[in-house]
C-alpha cells in the first residue's frame, strides 16, 4: 500500500474516533508497530453505556490508599474480558522506605474484550471493608 495513502487512512481514522470521543467518553488511540490501531476507552462517571469494537480496550482508574482502607474492586464476566491491573504510587520512595501512609496511589484496570456481546462491568469503591459507592457500566462489544 502506498505510504501516503496509508497515512491518510490513519489520519482519517483518528479524526473520526476523536469525534466519537467528544460525546463524553475519553479515548486514546495508539498505533502499534504492526500498524494496527487500538482504541482505549476510559470508563468514567459521565456515561454508563459504552459501545466498543472487539479490537478496542476499556480502562478504569481510581484512587487507592491501602493503609487507610481505601480501595476498589471490579466484577466482570471473565469469559468476556481479560483484565490487567497497574498501580502508580503518588510517592514511590515512601513505599520503598516503608513509611506509614505513604502508599496512596492510582490503580488502573484495563479490559481486553475476548468476544462480542453485551456485558456489564461493576466497580465497587470500598472504605475499610464497606462498599461506599458502586457504578455499573453496560458494555456492548461488536
Amino acid at each position: 500500500m502506498n505510504k501516503s495513502i496509508f497515512l491518510s487512512i490513519i489520519a482519517c481514522s483518528i479524526i473520526s474516533m476523536s469525534f466519537y470521543a467528544c460525546k463524553g467518553q475519553s479515548t486514546q488511540v495508539k498505533q502499534h508497530e504492526d500498524y494496527s490501531i487500538v482504541q482505549t476507552t476510559y470508563l468514567d462517571n459521565t456515561s454508563k453505556e459504552y459501545h466498543i469494537s472487539i479490537n478496542d480496550n476499556l480502562s478504569y482508574s481510581g484512587e487507592v490508599h491501602a493503609s487507610v482502607g481505601k480501595s476498589y474492586s471490579v466484577e466482570y464476566d471473565t469469559t468476556a474480558f481479560e483484565m490487567q491491573s497497574d498501580i502508580k504510587y503518588n510517592n514511590p520512595e515512601s513505599v520503598k522506605a516503608g513509611m506509614c501512609g505513604g502508599d496512596k496511589a492510582v490503580k488502573t484496570v484495563s479490559f481486553t474484550p475476548l468476544k462480542t456481546g453485551d456485558y456489564t462491568i461493576k466497580v465497587l469503591h470500598n472504605f475499610r471493608g464497606q462498599t461506599t459507592d458502586s457504578m455499573t457500566y453496560k458494555i456492548s462489544i461488536n
